[in-house]
């Protein structure tokens, strides 16, 4: 049966043999494409579930002829040598180093060595690498003796040196000397290590101690994010860190006066399900997140004397360049029926969307959408103007993100529309997306410019994008596989790299990454890291 392989831009149709096993077929297109048969990820939801393993039997029931099959896998490097400067020798690929091989960019980044059930750590590994200014940071800390002999300032020195590694090699790198560190300062990711049988870890506990650790140890500005914007805590509450105002009314005593605290945070939280009793039926990252900030909870009334339901309100008053959002999948479950009583750890496999591009204007205070309304003002006049010149396919980006904002779901009704319609819709969408006050956010210094947080853009709209995932297949976080995904910008738009330790895979948005969002046993997404988008 003649199939059609996608293969990044490229398709090919070939023969496929349902009688023989899939290693036969992998082997033919290694052939065809030259991506070794070790490198290939085959996916056809059509025909079988996951990827397809060496030693899979066809189904032939499932075979139809131009069946669609996407293949990720690079092919053994054929890449033409880089032309040499005027007067100077050639200079092949194959005679380079190793590091000089790295900073060409014509390979693939490094993969990580699974030290043994370390596949929590390799997969955030990869997302942190990705994060340019945290490593200038660590680039530029110079430990003072105090700092240099403690465990956190080791541990800083170890992340700093393994970066520094992974950059400078297209070959698998081990990072054991991280690893080890990581568990002498921080002993509880020792499990089992003693009795030679490393136990799996959480890849959002991981994150979290990283970034804690750091925090106490980044104190002094850099040249990636001079000014920390009076954000107490360093470099790591200024670069992920995100302020909530929270607001407490007592639903039950109108005299009680309203509660405001404010609160910071290292990562948002993305909740699937709202607990015993909930109606709640999440199927977006912005119904999550929505749910985690509003919410009734018990605390004590002092006109009433005694406990009583209160109202949350949590908005965000600060935003960072880096935003982490973790999905809340894993919950403990007892079992008092079992025989030691402890209960178990479960998983949420529900799917939850997440979009490629993220506007939190709906999920700020007043304050802050208004510090973020006047660039969409400026963007809005932008697009208008250009949609007179017949530029109007320039806003079809911002148009849908602005509607999401703003609540305004009809924006993405599947209707047929004029030019008139079309510009008098995207202008409504725009236009209920920049409503708010006048801000009152710090200025950029020198500049006049109200921003939305340390080192954020000028033009930030409220928009992220996102950049890297964590992705989690199995049923409980004590067990299982991690593996990263990181936006290969340098590769085009939709273009993504699967790190499944230490093979290192180029995959598309659309069908691999997209389908990240969950359901049944297949690798699903655990963290996500968006950036601040720059520019209009």
């Amino acid at each position: 049966m003649k199939v059609l392989i996608k293969w990044g831009k490229e398709k090919h149709e070939v023969e496929l043999d349902v009688a023989a096993p899939a290693l036969a077929f992998k082997t033919l297109l290694e052939s065809t494409t030259g991506v070794p048969v070790a490198r290939q990820k085959l996916s056809c939801p059509k025909a079988w579930k996951g990827m397809l393993a060496d030693d899979a039997a066809f189904d032939a029931k499932k075979i139809k002829p131009k069946l669609p099959i996407m293949l990720m896998g690079t092919a053994e490097l054929t890449a033409p040598p880089p032309a040499p400067a005027a007067g100077a020798a050639s200079v092949f690929l194959e005679d380079m180093t190793t590091e000089e091989q790295a900073a060409t960019g014509a390979v693939l980044p490094c993969g990580l060595r699974n030290l043994g059930n370390t596949c929590y750590m390799n997969s955030a590994l990869q997302c942190i690498r990705a994060v340019p200014e945290l490593e200038t940071a660590l680039a530029e800390w110079a430990p003072q003796p105090a700092e240099a002999m403690a465990g956190e300032g080791q541990f800083a020195m170890a992340l700093r040196s393994t970066l520094g590694g992974m950059r400078a090699t297209k070959d698998v790198f081990a990072p054991q000397a991280f690893w080890l560190k990581l568990m002498e300062v921080y002993p509880q990711f020792a499990e089992g290590f003693a009795e030679g049988r490393p136990a799996q870890q959480d890849s959002d506990e991981f994150i979290v101690t990283l970034l804690s650790g750091l925090q106490r140890t980044l104190t002094r500005p850099c040249s990636a994010l001079p000014d920390f914007m009076g954000r107490t805590g360093g470099m790591i509450p200024a670069l992920f860190g995100v302020d909530f105002v929270e607001t407490y009314t007592c639903a039950e005593c109108d005299e009680e006066p309203v509660s405001v605290t404010k609160s910071s945070e290292l990562r948002l939280k993305c909740n699937i399900q709202g607990g015993p009793g909930s109606t709640a039926d999440i199927n977006h990252v912005h119904e999550g997140i929505q749910l985690g900030l509003d919410g009734d909870i018990e605390k004590h009334s002092a006109v009433l004397g005694r406990d009583a339901m209160w109202r949350k309100t949590q908005r965000i008053d600060g935003l960072s360049k880096i935003l982490c959002v973790q999905f809340v999948r894993f919950y403990w479950k007892e079992t008092p029926n079992s025989a030691d009583h402890q209960g178990v750890k479960c998983k949420i496999s529900k799917p939850v969307n997440f979009p490629k591009t993220m506007d939190v204007f709906a999920l700020c205070t007043e304050r802050l959408q208004g510090v973020l309304a006047k660039q969409r003002k400026k963007y809005q006049d932008i697009t208008m103007a250009s949609m007179g010149g017949g530029a109007a396919a320039a806003a079809e980006e911002e148009a849908p993100a602005a509607a999401d904002a703003a609540g305004a779901a009809a924006a993405t009704a599947d209707v047929e529309m004029g030019d008139a319609d079309e510009a008098a819709a995207m202008a409504a969408a725009l236009a209920m997306s920049v409503g708010g006050g006048d801000g009152g956010g710090a200025e950029a210094a020198g500049s006049g410019v109200e921003l939305a947080g340390p080192g954020m853009p000028e033009t930030f709209r409220g928009q992220y994008e996102l950049f890297g995932i964590v992705s989690h297949k199995g049923r409980t976080a004590d067990g299982g596989h991690y593996m990263g995904w990181v936006k290969n910008d340098d590769a085009g738009a939709d273009k993504w790299l699967c790190f499944d330790d230490d093979d290192v895979q180029e995959c598309d948005w659309e069908p691999h990454v997209s389908e990240l969002k969950g359901g049944g046993d297949r690798d699903i997404a655990y963290l996500l890291f968006y950036r601040a988008k720059e520019g209009w």
